[in-house]
């Protein structure tokens, strides 16, 4: 009975991080001063970058993550991750130039 137990812990463990990327699955577009978090089971977000941005993540002086303020909340957002990231980047960090938009610079540590 034991081992069984394990095999189905096992198989529940390896269940979830399977599916995790498909129930959290998200898309990101930028359009007119907006960026739009579409994600597969929720509403999407409708966050204006001129309002909300807060934070720039950089390491190694690369652009690691954006944060933005969401009413209570802080929705962060890498790059990284994203297919044509680098270019989404760009398009925040122009825009932020192009309002001359104070945020702050955040560097982790390791």
């Amino acid at each position: 009975m034991g081992t069984s137990l394990i095999f189905a812990d096992l198989f529940l463990l390896f269940s979830i991080i399977c599916t995790k990327p498909l129930i959290e699955w998200r898309r990101i577009e930028i359009e007119n001063g907006y960026i739009v978090i579409f994600k597969r089971f929720y509403n999407s977000l409708k966050i204006n970058i001129l309002e909300s941005v807060h934070e720039v993540v950089i390491k190694d002086k690369d652009i690691r993550s954006f944060r933005f303020r969401y009413g209570n909340n802080y929705i962060q957002v890498s790059p990284v991750i994203y297919k044509n990231g680098d270019e989404m980047a760009k398009t925040i960090i122009d825009y932020i130039d192009k309002y001359n938009i104070v945020v702050e610079v955040v560097t982790p540590r390791i």
